[in-house]
C-alpha cells in the first residue's frame, strides 16, 4: 500500500516488485465489499506497517506521497505543496469512505493513469485503514481548482487563414484549411537528406501507438497519445506540460489523431466521448462537454477543425454500429451549435438511398481523418467512413463519401447557395 494516494513515480526496484505483486494478486483474488465500520486501532497498525514509509499524518509534511492528514473531504490532487501525477490532479474526486474504498480496492481502476498501483483485496483491512484515516481530521471545504493562468495569444483567425504560407508554425493537422499538407521549404533536399540525424527524442511513459498529427506554434509542439496531451519544446524535446484526461465513461478505442489550436485554447476529443479545451499555456482544463457515447458505439478520435468561433467535430465507431454526425461547437464553452446527420434520420434527405431502413439506426459513417475547408465560400468537405455493416451495392448516403456541408450554419451544402457544391 505504498504511496497510498499517488506519487509521481517509483524509484525503488523493491517498490516496483511490490506493485507488480499486488497487481498479480488482484487478478486471482475475489474482492469483497468493504464493511461500513472498521477498527481505527487495527487500521493505525496497518498504516504504520505498510503506508508510513511514503505517507505522513502530519499536516504540511509530505513524504514520497502526500500527507494524509485531514484527507477526508479533500479534493484529489488538492494539496498545493505536493506535485501530483496528472491523472490524480485531474481525477475530480472528493475523498470519503466510498471513494477511498474504491481507490484501495484498485487504484488504477478508480484513477486510470495513476503511477502508483494499490490493491487491498481484504474488505476488513480496507475498512480498518479507512476508519483510521477518518481519525486524522476533515479537510476544510474546498473549491474545485479552476484554470487561473491567462490564455496565451493566438493562433489567431488570421494566422489560421494564412497557415499555408507559414514556415515557422504547423497550425492544423493537414497544415492549413485546404488540407494540402505542404510547406515551401528548401532546407532539406535530395542532396542532404541522408545526413539527417536526431537532434532530440521525446520518451513517453504512455505505452501506446502514436497516430497523432503534431502541431507547432511559437516553438512549442502539441500532440496527443490516447487520453494524454503533451506540450514540449520543439527544439529540445523538453516537456513543458502534460495533461491526462481521467476517463469517466467507457472507451471503445483510445487512439487519438490530434488536436486543434486557436486563441490560447487546445481542443481535442477523448476516448470516452468528451470534447475538451485546455489552456495552451499550462495544460489546465478550461471546459469539457460530453458529445458522444460508447453505449451507442461511439468514440472520439479525429483532429478537430476550428473556424472562426466554431469547433467542427464528429465521432467514429462504425465498427461498433454507431450512427454518426458532423457538428459545430462553441470555442468559448463547448456548447453545441448545429449538427448534420451523416446517417440520416428516416425523414431526412438521403434516407431513401438505404436499402434496409433498419440500418439507419446504426449506419456507421465514422470520422477520424482531418477535414478540409473552403474558407471563401464557407464549405466544409467531410471524408466520411464506411457504413455498418458494409453493403457494397447500396449507396447508403452519406457513408464512404466526401460530403460538402455549410460550415457556418446547420445546412447540407446547397449548390444554389454555395456554387462549389455543384462540383
Amino acid at each position: 500500500m505504498k504511496a497510498l494516494l499517488d506519487a509521481p513515480g517509483m524509484q525503488s526496484p523493491i517498490s516496483a516488485v511490490i506493485a507488480m505483486t499486488l497487481i498479480a494478486a488482484a487478478a486471482v483474488v475475489v474482492v469483497t465489499p468493504a464493511r461500513a465500520d472498521g477498527d481505527p486501532s487495527a487500521g493505525k497498525t496497518a498504516f504504520a506497517n505498510q503506508c508510513s514509509n511514503c505517507h505522513t499524518t502530519t499536516a504540511g509534511k509530505n513524504g514520497f506521497g502526500p500527507s494524509l492528514a485531514a484527507v477526508f473531504g479533500r479534493r484529489s490532487g488538492g494539496l498545493s505543496d505536493y506535485k501530483y501525477s496528472d491523472a490524480m490532479a485531474n481525477a475530480g474526486l472528493t475523498w470519503d469512505a466510498a471513494t477511498l474504498d474504491e481507490f484501495l480496492t484498485s487504484s488504477t481502476t478508480k484513477v486510470p493513469g495513476t503511477l502508483m498501483a494499490v490493491t487491498i483485496t481484504d474488505a476488513v483491512a480496507r475498512a480498518n485503514v479507512i476508519a483510521y484515516l477518518g481519525t486524522l481530521g476533515v479537510a476544510r471545504a474546498t473549491i474545485a481548482r479552476t484554470a487561473t493562468t491567462p490564455l496565451p495569444h493566438g493562433p489567431t483567425a488570421t494566422e489560421l487563414l494564412n497557415a499555408a504560407s507559414d514556415r515557422d508554425n504547423w497550425l492544423y493537422a493537414s497544415k492549413d484549411y485546404s488540407g494540402q499538407r505542404y510547406v515551401s521549404s528548401t532546407q532539406i533536399t535530395t542532396a542532404n537528406a541522408a545526413r539527417l540525424r536526431p537532434v532530440c527524442i521525446y520518451r513517453s511513459d504512455n505505452i501506446a501507438a502514436t497516430q497523432t498529427s503534431p502541431l507547432i506554434y511559437k516553438g512549442t509542439m502539441y500532440f496527443t497519445i490516447n487520453e494524454v496531451t503533451v506540450a514540449m519544446d520543439a527544439a529540445t524535446c523538453r516537456q513543458r506540460w502534460s495533461h491526462t484526461w481521467a476517463l469517466k465513461d467507457g472507451a471503445l478505442s483510445k487512439v487519438n489523431r490530434g488536436a486543434a489550436l486557436k486563441d490560447g485554447r487546445l481542443i481535442r476529443g477523448t476516448p470516452d466521448g468528451y470534447l475538451i479545451a485546455l489552456n495552451m499555456q499550462d495544460g489546465s482544463l478550461l471546459w469539457s462537454q460530453k458529445i458522444a457515447d460508447s453505449n451507442a458505439g461511439q468514440y472520439l478520435s479525429m483532429p478537430p477543425l476550428i473556424f472562426e468561433d466554431r469547433i467542427i467535430y464528429g465521432p467514429a465507431g462504425a465498427d461498433w454500429g454507431s450512427k454518426n454526425w458532423i457538428g459545430a461547437f462553441s470555442l468559448e464553452t463547448g456548447e453545441p451549435l448545429w449538427r448534420f446527420n451523416l446517417v440520416p434520420d428516416p425523414s431526412e434527405p438521403g434516407a431513401e438511398t438505404w436499402s434496409d431502413p433498419r440500418a439507419l439506426q446504426h449506419g456507421g459513417a465514422s470520422l477520424w481523418t482531418p477535414l478540409s475547408l473552403d474558407t471563401s465560400n464557407g464549405v466544409l468537405y467531410v471524408p466520411v467512413g464506411n457504413p455498418a455493416p458494409p453493403r457494397p451495392r447500396s449507396p447508403d448516403f452519406f457513408t464512404s463519401s466526401v460530403t460538402a456541408v455549410g460550415a457556418i450554419e446547420y445546412a447540407f451544402c446547397n449548390p444554389s447557395r454555395y456554387p462549389p457544391c455543384a462540383m
